[in-house]
């Protein structure tokens, strides 16, 4: 009885009248031998069909046992699915499929306190795209989404797989460069100049063109507290770019 109060916890009508009737025909097969009114061979043929039939109930529970377990198991693996793209929603921006400003911030801070263990370098390029207003006023704010996704594109090619590239607001960027010193920094940063410099997005009937300023700053441990510190050198460096001619690159020392 014990054995039926747990088959009936697992919902399964079927198996629980097996039960019952195979509970039920032994109890009148035992008053029935021990009243000696049925045959030994008999009751052993009983026994026999109930025990096959016990058998086949049996490897139905397992089946329908299979069945959910299979069937939970691709929804664990939906939710987690599910999961993983919210995250990825999360950090990422939606129009350049860059990384954005929290990713930056969060995966900075984590470079810049290893950079600090391990007495390694961490560079920061910031830039914006110049004059860009006024492409979104000249020819829509439809180009000037084409324009950031070209970048975006071109950032992506262009960048090392330890380059940390995000879309930091409207037409800034910035990109973390672990293990990287300042001087290295400025050739990656003048790399990518010129090859934004020769981008060139078709509008119509012609080819837009569009130039950055970039500023550059390297950890300096004596003064630097978070990554949000180089950020903001190097923000003050792309400052003097855009004040001194733009389509430069400026350094933070």
């Amino acid at each position: 009885m014990v054995l039926y109060v747990i088959l009936l916890q697992m919902n399964n009508f079927f198996y629980h009248i097996i039960i019952f009737l195979t509970i039920f025909t032994v109890n009148v097969m035992a008053d029935q031998a021990a009243q000696e009114s049925i045959s030994l061979p008999l009751c052993k043929s009983i026994y026999i069909g109930i025990g096959l039939l016990f058998a086949i109930s049996s490897l139905y529970v397992y089946k329908k046992f299979i069945l959910s377990y299979k069937s939970l198991e691709k929804e664990n693996k939906l939710l987690k699915e599910k999961e993983e793209e919210l995250s990825l929603l999360a950090t990422t921006d939606y129009l350049t499929q860059l990384h954005n400003r929290r990713y930056c911030i969060e995966t900075g801070e984590k470079l810049f306190h290893l950079a600090l263990r391990k007495r390694r370098d961490i560079s920061v390029i910031i830039f914006d795209i110049d004059d860009f207003k006024q492409v979104n006023d000249t020819y829509g704010h439809k180009v000037g989404d084409a324009v950031l996704i070209s970048l975006g594109i071109k950032l992506s090619r262009n960048s090392r797989n330890s380059d940390v590239v995000c879309r930091f607001g409207g037409e800034e960027f910035v990109i973390l460069l672990p293990d990287t010193s300042l001087a290295e920094a400025l050739i990656i940063a003048e790399k990518l100049r010129k090859i934004i410099e020769e981008l060139k997005i078709k509008v119509k009937n012609s080819y837009l063109g569009v130039t950055v300023s970039m500023g550059i700053a390297t950890i300096n441990r004596a003064q630097d507290q978070s990554i949000e510190d180089i950020i903001k050198r190097a923000d003050n460096a792309l400052y003097m770019a855009k004040n001194s001619g733009k389509n430069k690159v400026e350094v933070s020392y």
